[in-house]
């Protein structure tokens, strides 16, 4: 029996879903990533690296041939596009002129241009008909499951995670073995369980995150209670306010009791601040004028240095998105998640960040889609339609 048009567009967001959450399992089970900063793994194999290129390319082609089009487009989606076809052709580019091949920004491009169709179709996620509460929250327990059993792991047998040193700061991050972008996910569950009273699984975010010891994940969770303050200061609620209170009371007391454990930590990572703080960038008039592309963990700087003069309009798009983020209360979880995404990319690089680069683009697809469309209406997902 053939599958209609709905079942099999479903089967395939289905699969890219899994795909994006499982496919770096594969750091932590086989010990993959870069010998330079993990001493006990090895350097991820090529045709590894290029297979979730080829699965989701399969698997999102499938997913856009059974979608319903039209021959309208947002003029964002141009904008978008130009911005993107700049950065494409820079690095083309930088190839030619300097021999220098940087496949991070290439594959943040990669994913925009493999999603254009979705910028023409009349569906979106919003329509599927799927219980995202359901994906979201079987997402959390794998991935909480899996960081448990890191930690377990660790404290049984000793093995490391990547970015754990013998003797020294153990950091860790699931089986994703990312303990940045892990922890900035953990940040994410800790307000979207909170708001549906889920307290224990944003309890074991909490405690995720400090397991992190990022940086990153650490000034986003404190970021994100004034983020919650504007966003919800109208419709005042006693217990965001004692939580408030609470959690910066908290914070206080664990600086207080483990000063000396926190200054060590501090002491351990301040070459790294320290060179990210103070990395000196080449000023282009134009692109690759005196320089090759430059890399910084704040992606604004670096874009900004690499894409001059363009860059002026790609940093005005990223400001435009941050702002409509207060626009409303709609769309609550959705705008919470730019606002990670686009806060973090202040101090590391989100676009370079498989699978938040990914998962970012395809609803960013779908948030200026919304502008024009109440998918609303139609939607029978109550966790992603307006709450008040």
């Amino acid at each position: 029996m053939l599958l209609s048009k709905t079942r099999l567009r479903n089967i395939a967001f289905l699969t890219s879903f899994y795909t994006l959450l499982f496919y770096n399992f594969h750091r932590y089970i086989f010990k993959y990533n870069a010998e330079g900063t993990s001493p006990t793994y090895a350097n991820t194999p090529l045709l590894w690296k290029i297979s979730k290129y080829i699965i989701l390319s399969g698997v999102v082609g499938i997913f856009l041939i059974v979608l319903s089009y039209n021959r309208k487009i947002n003029k964002w989606f141009l904008v978008i596009g130009c911005m993107v076809g700049v950065v494409l052709v820079v690095n083309v580019l930088n190839y030619l002129i300097y021999g220098a091949f940087d496949t991070e920004e290439i594959e943040y491009c990669y994913w925009f241009f493999l999603l254009i169709p979705y910028c023409f179709s009349e569906n979106s996620v919003f329509t599927m008909g799927l219980n995202y509460h359901k994906l979201i929250t079987f997402a959390a327990y794998v991935l909480f499951l899996s960081n448990a059993i890191a930690v377990a792991n660790y404290y049984l047998t000793g093995r490391l995670p990547a970015l754990g040193y013998e003797g020294g700061l153990v950091r860790f991050g699931g089986f994703w073995d990312d303990p940045n972008s892990f922890g900035i996910v953990c940040v994410f569950y800790f307000y979207y369980f909170l708001r549906r009273n889920g307290y224990v699984l944003a309890g074991i975010a909490v405690a995720s995150i400090v397991l992190t010891f990022s940086f990153t994940a650490y000034l986003l969770f404190l970021l994100s209670i004034i983020y919650w303050t504007i966003t919800t200061y109208k419709t005042y609620n006693k217990k965001w306010a004692l939580l408030g209170v609470s959690i910066f009371v908290l914070l206080a007391c664990i600086f207080v009791y483990y000063f000396d454990l926190i200054m060590s930590l501090y002491e351990i990572k301040a070459d790294s601040v320290s060179e990210h703080l103070t990395r000196k960038m080449i000023f282009n008039l134009l692109p690759l004028q005196n320089s090759s592309l430059q890399f910084s963990e704040n992606w604004y700087e670096s874009s900004f240095y690499n894409y001059f003069p363009f860059s002026i309009a790609i940093h005005a798009g990223f400001l435009l998105l941050l702002l409509t983020l207060f626009r409303n209360r709609q769309y609550k979880d959705l705008k919470f998640f730019f606002f990670l995404f686009i806060t973090a990319s202040g101090f590391f690089s989100m676009l370079y960040t498989f699978p938040l680069n990914f998962i970012f683009i395809f609803l960013l697809i779908d948030y200026i889609k919304s502008f024009t469309v109440s998918y609303l209406k139609t939607s029978n997902d109550y966790s992603i339609q307006p709450q008040y």
